[in-house]
């Protein structure tokens, strides 16, 4: 996908990552007021928000009927969640005063960018 049709995809992505991304900020945010460290609570919010980032971003964004690229969906975000949670780990080795929920939010639009560039080019394909 190139020109015009892939400045639509993205600017979809925007709107949609911006709802999965607070979604994924409140399971994450929820898991930490439960008491659960920032590691546990980041693992708790992406298994909640893997389902409903697959369905939106498949289909609203790359409006793909293929339901067959749930697994690569899954390898993706396996992998940018470990980023995720490197990085989230780095911030606070470095910064220990810096609290894991503002680690998170400065690290969530990275992510998000990132998420883009992998699930157009090695998911959809698009």
């Amino acid at each position: 996908m190139k020109g015009p049709g892939a400045f639509f995809a993205f600017t979809r992505f925007v709107f949609v990552g911006v709802f999965n991304t607070a979604a994924s900020y409140v399971f994450f945010l929820t898991f930490l007021f439960m008491g659960l460290s920032e590691g546990p609570a980041l693992a708790c919010a992406f298994v909640l928000a893997l389902a409903l980032n697959y369905q939106t971003v498949r289909r609203l964004v790359f409006q793909s009927g293929n339901r067959r690229r749930f697994w690569p969906f899954v390898i993706v975000n396996l992998a940018l969640f470990l980023l995720n949670l490197g990085v989230l780990m780095l911030v606070r080795r470095t910064a220990p005063a810096t609290p894991a929920w503002m680690a998170q939010g400065l690290a969530a639009p990275v992510m998000a960018l990132l998420s883009f560039y992998l699930q157009r080019t090695f998911v959809f394909n698009a």
